[in-house]
């Protein structure tokens, strides 16, 4: 199976075709919001200088800076570039179907065609939000691959 074509895209962004069992826009705004309050309650913890007070983690002090102030916005259903956050995640899961060619359901990869995410069902949805939510939240906080390896070497 390929990643979602172009046009494929568009049509899920402007509700041609809709899932039949889900809102997409609700399930992402669970999704975020739940994703906020589980990493603003169980973030990593570290020290950010030594005993002489030099800076050390930086680079995983940027990525929880960076992740905790997405999750704010995130909780407080703030705009972002003057857009409501749920549009930006909306658009951002569609855009990640269409350069995927397999995605995650309960940790698990599988194939997928628009029918398919169509068809899908509540849990199907919730399963590849909630697998998605950790990925998604690093690209929307910018996230870089050296902040996140320093992060989750701590």
């Amino acid at each position: 199976m390929a990643a979602l074509t172009f046009e494929e895209q568009n049509s899920l962004l402007t509700g041609t075709v809709k899932p039949v069992n889900v809102d997409i826009r609700s399930y992402i705004y669970i999704a975020s919001k739940e994703y906020a309050l589980i990493f603003k309650s169980t973030h990593k913890t570290f020290a950010t200088v030594d005993q002489n007070n030099d800076p050390i983690n930086q680079l995983a002090s940027r990525y929880l800076s960076s992740m905790l102030s997405l999750s704010g916005q995130i909780l407080k259903s703030r705009l972002i570039s003057q857009r409501p956050v749920t549009d930006i995640m909306f658009e951002s899961v569609v855009g990640y179907l269409g350069i995927v060619n397999t995605i995650k359901i309960g940790g698990q990869d599988i194939d997928f065609t628009l029918n398919q995410i169509l068809e899908a069902s509540a849990e199907q949805w919730e399963g590849f939000l909630v697998d998605l939510m950790p990925r998604l939240f690093e690209i929307l906080a910018d996230i870089d691959n050296s902040q996140k390896a320093e992060y989750d070497s701590l």
